[in-house]
């Protein structure tokens, strides 16, 4: 199973691991069973191994709670307790002249919390996903968040 993004030169590179006849109409599904928090990302696009916007459609056979993310309830959910520990470890760690953090310093910050509790075989957050998190999230294109 791939744990990382490609690029957009790897992913040229790979062979597909199936190809029909393409009807653009055409819907790709998958049913399986997933640890909570686990999500699996089939794109769908017009040529093999291209890069194309696609339609992600996630159904869950489980009631899920959906709320529109914003400003208001960015953490509602997240334990006080905690979110006040990760802040204040942004805060020691982070560069004190812009405020940012890069990947492997975010990655030192989640290491340091036991999220065994929350997510199954969890061991570590590997550095290309802290990478990807960073990628995500910043603005500016720096490789580093605020």
């Amino acid at each position: 199973m791939q744990n990382t993004c490609l690029t957009a030169e790897e992913l040229l590179c790979r062979k597909p691991l199936l190809t029909s006849d393409y009807i653009p109409r055409r819907e790709v599904t998958l049913e399986a069973d997933l640890f909570p928090g686990t999500f699996i990302i089939i794109p769908s696009t017009y040529n093999p191994n291209q890069e194309a916007r696609f339609i992600c459609r996630v159904f869950s056979t489980v009631k899920m709670k959906q709320l529109e993310l914003d400003e208001e309830n960015l953490y509602e959910g997240f334990p006080k307790k905690e979110l006040t520990s990760l802040e204040l470890n942004f805060k020691q760690l982070c560069n004190p002249i812009t405020e940012t953090i890069n990947s492997r310093i975010l990655g030192t910050i989640l290491d340091q919390y036991n999220f065994r509790d929350y997510m199954i075989g969890f061991t570590e957050f590997p550095s290309n996903l802290c990478s990807s998190l960073i990628s995500s999230a910043s603005v500016s294109f720096i490789k580093k968040i605020s």
